[in-house]
């Protein structure tokens, strides 16, 4: 059971590269202060306490303070995930702030040259700060299949779902790749079931986070030593994606997005920046901060605390953060640059699947964030509830 007394570090000042560049028996780190602003990996405190696992926080502290609100939602029928404004637990927080866009990157040719040697440099540190482990790369669509024309230096190995399975597969053998593809396969016994269910203390519905009890079981071929690498929501930033996404944006906004894609994006030259700007990229920063992060970056700590191994994205990495945060989207992102991208890293045209069909939803895994389902763990676990009515 993943309810454990959390693994603690003692340090100064604390980074997201100290959490996020390798990998560390720590769960939970006491420090005086944190430094910068977590934006796609969720970073929480309580306290001098921080951590990428609500549960290790909770652990940590020994109880868990009921945030009636955050159970509500989680009881909701269409519940999908907490936007990190609140957690399970009243005195645990989120940390950070959404990307900063300012717009400085105006050509598309320059915006993916520099978007290559990002992820490049990116993928180089990270393979640098943890010698000698097999880098595992979770694929299924554009964004991971770029992943693979990266010029690994240390042993690879790909993993991949059905429905997508047997497009990576012929990904791989058409552009000459020559690495190997597992199939991934979903499934779980209860016990792993409920550590799921721990470890994610209602962020978010978890039929949506498939294959880790398969997931859990690589490490271990290879002595532990191995990095779990994702393409996370570069569609958003370097496809015409960004147009559209939103969390729980207003009546009105969602009503001028509408109008604005049925209108094909052609505005006069007067209002298309405003409404670009006012109506448009500032919604798809905030989803990357709301939505994507409490989701897909969700997901990765997720992984990483039931893996005990790092999970990394490749598109989270400082400097391509620096790009997304220095592009501007409607300039740059009127049509999909991960081709060109590719191109790019492969030095070569690539050839993509004609494809991406999405996973099925697990159904084994119905109800499993249920607030129910977590306090009866954490019941059994030992930590006392406090609950609103109890506090003075």
């Amino acid at each position: 059971m993943r309810a454990r007394a959390a693994e603690l570090v003692e340090v100064g000042t604390l980074s997201q590269g100290d959490m996020w560049s390798r990998h560390s028996e720590a769960l939970v780190w006491r420090a005086q202060a944190f430094e910068g602003t977590p934006g796609f990996y969720p970073v929480y405190k309580s306290g001098d306490l921080y951590s990428y696992s609500v549960l290790a926080l909770l652990m940590a502290n020994g109880r868990i303070d009921v945030h009636q609100g955050a159970m509500d939602l989680a009881r909701d029928p269409g519940f999908d995930y907490l936007s990190g404004a609140v957690t399970v637990d009243r005195t645990i927080t989120r940390i950070g702030v959404p990307i900063q866009p300012r717009g400085l990157i105006r050509d598309p040719e320059v915006y993916a040259q520099r978007m290559a040697d990002a992820l490049v440099g990116d993928l180089q540190v990270g393979e640098s700060a943890n010698g000698d482990c097999t880098q595992v790369i979770l694929c299924g669509g554009k964004d991971s299949l770029n992943l693979l024309l990266h010029k690994w230096r240390q042993p690879v190995e790909v993993y991949s779902a059905q429905p997508n399975f047997p497009y990576v597969v012929r990904f791989v053998e058409e552009n000459g790749l020559n690495l190997p593809v597992h199939e991934l396969v979903d499934g779980g016994e209860p016990e792993e079931l409920a550590d799921e269910s721990l470890e994610n203390c209602c962020r978010a519905d978890l039929q949506h986070f498939r294959w880790g009890p398969h997931l859990r079981r690589i490490p271990a071929k290879h002595g532990g030593r191995v990095v779990f690498w994702k393409g996370q929501i570069a569609d958003v930033f370097m496809a015409p994606k960004w147009r559209t996404i939103t969390h729980r944006g207003s009546k009105l906004r969602k009503l001028l997005l509408k109008v604005w894609k049925r209108g094909s994006g052609v505005l006069p030259a007067a209002l298309r920046a405003p409404v670009d700007r006012a109506l448009v990229v500032p919604p798809a920063y905030r989803a990357t901060w709301s939505r994507c992060a409490m989701m897909q970056g969700t997901h990765v700590g997720f992984l990483r605390a039931l893996t005990d191994a790092l999970v990394l994205s490749a598109y989270h990495g400082p400097r391509v953060q620096q790009v997304w945060s220095d592009v501007d989207l409607p300039t740059c992102a009127a049509r999909d640059m991960r081709d060109r991208v590719g191109e790019l890293l492969l030095g070569r045209p690539v050839r993509y699947p004609e494809a991406n069909p999405a996973p099925p939803e697990s159904q084994l895994r119905v109800g499993l964030h249920r607030p129910e389902r977590l306090l009866e763990a954490l019941a059994v676990a030992g930590l006392p509830l406090i609950t609103p009515e109890d506090s003075p």
